[in-house]
């Protein structure tokens, strides 16, 4: 298989280097373009629209989450990865061990172009704190995932607005989305990264 990933149709460049083993990436602009003219009529194409939105088409990822079953994800954290991000956590604030849950309610910031396509799948972030209140509660941290395009949290125990930390970093997100215990989000794409590395 063949992923066409230009530089500026990237969203986290860093998410990229981990489907290097599943796909011949090509990056060159002009490759890029030359391939995907070559694939315009079906030719050397597999649409995966179906599986990743809504827009026009059936969702089926939730069928072929459900045949999964117990096998392992696809993919999995670097020990380099993972060791740097243990280092992160602290950075953040959050104490050695400490469990954490990311929660993400998507905004219309972040790709201004076509949020008119993507309206629909906007949330509040004030309509998950209670839930926020309720996994502190329990002992967890709380990681507030997105872009710093969208609105501020007021300050809150236990609770890390990573969204506009000086720390954010493509690499801290793919960590974060990895090795929460969960994510509890709106319909988003950085929800759904958690997925490939089999956090719920």
């Amino acid at each position: 298989w063949i992923m066409l990933a230009p530089p500026d149709r990237v969203a986290n460049e860093h998410l990229l280097n981990y489907w290097q083993p599943y796909f011949r990436i090509v990056r060159s602009p002009f490759a890029c373009f030359l391939i995907a003219n070559m694939s315009r009529f079906g030719l050397m194409r597999h649409d995966a629209g179906h599986h990743t939105r809504a827009i026009g088409k059936a969702q089926a990822s939730y069928r072929i989450y459900a045949e999964w079953g117990k096998r392992p994800p696809i993919l999995k954290l670097s020990t380099e990865d993972n060791t740097w991000g243990e280092e992160q956590l602290k950075a953040l604030g959050l104490p050695e061990n400490a469990r954490f849950v990311c929660v993400h309610a998507r905004e219309g910031g972040f790709s201004p172009i076509d949020e008119e396509l993507h309206t629909h799948r906007n949330s509040r972030i004030e309509n998950t704190f209670a839930a926020m209140a309720e996994i502190v509660r329990r002992g967890d941290w709380i990681i507030r995932i997105g872009d710093p395009s969208m609105s501020k949290l007021p300050p809150m125990p236990n609770v890390v607005d990573y969204a506009h930390h000086a720390l954010k970093s493509p690499r801290l997100d793919i960590f974060l989305c990895a090795q929460a215990r969960f994510i509890l989000a709106s319909s988003s794409g950085i929800a759904l990264v958690g997925s490939v590395f089999g956090t719920p």
